[in-house]
């Protein structure tokens, strides 16, 4: 059901620009041949990544469709759209693109990792939409004209923010084991 509103969006954001790439790391391999006809019927150029990894100057969707690779994407990119959240299905974990200084957008089903994401909406590093068209709306504001992100300089110690949710663990186990 999700694919739908993300295809749209690329095609919608290429027709002013066609110098866009999408990147889509499906959770579920088997779903792929779906995504395909959407993008098939969006008249939209995609390559998978297991038929071709050069991806340099590529406009269109490229479709990851193999597992592993996600960490050398959210290295190349700076804006990642979090699946699982524009339909009632809870969202996905925020956390592995973040660790790679992404900005990060989110529908607003986000049920499965609420108070992870309670607190990157507080700090600023997450941002909610509730449909495919502000997912568009959203991205378009980000996209200056020669085709950049116009994302700030994520400013967030992971490290530190890890060490913060281990040792108020700790302390809250301390409670129940002393």
């Amino acid at each position: 059901e999700e694919y739908e509103p993300i295809i749209k969006s690329h095609f919608e954001l290429s027709q002013a620009d066609e110098e866009i790439t999408t990147f889509i790391i499906p959770r579920h391999l088997n779903k792929i041949k779906d995504m395909e006809e959407i993008i098939n019927n969006y008249k939209i150029k995609f390559q998978k990544i297991s038929e071709n990894k050069l991806v340099h100057n590529f406009n269109g969707i490229v479709i990851i469709d193999q597992y592993g690779l996600a960490d050398d994407i959210f290295d190349k990119v700076k804006l990642v759209f979090m699946g699982g959240s524009l339909i009632n299905h809870g969202g996905q974990n925020p956390i592995e693109p973040l660790r790679h200084n992404c900005k990060i957008i989110t529908g607003k089903y986000i049920d499965n990792f609420s108070e992870i994401y309670e607190d990157f909406i507080t700090k600023d590093l997450v941002e909610t939409i509730n449909n495919q068209n502000e997912l568009k709306d959203k991205l378009s504001v980000f996209f200056k004209k020669n085709n950049t992100l116009e994302v700030d300089k994520i400013k967030f110690d992971f490290t530190s923010y890890s060490n913060e949710i281990y040792n108020n663990t700790i302390n809250f186990l301390d409670n129940y084991i002393r």
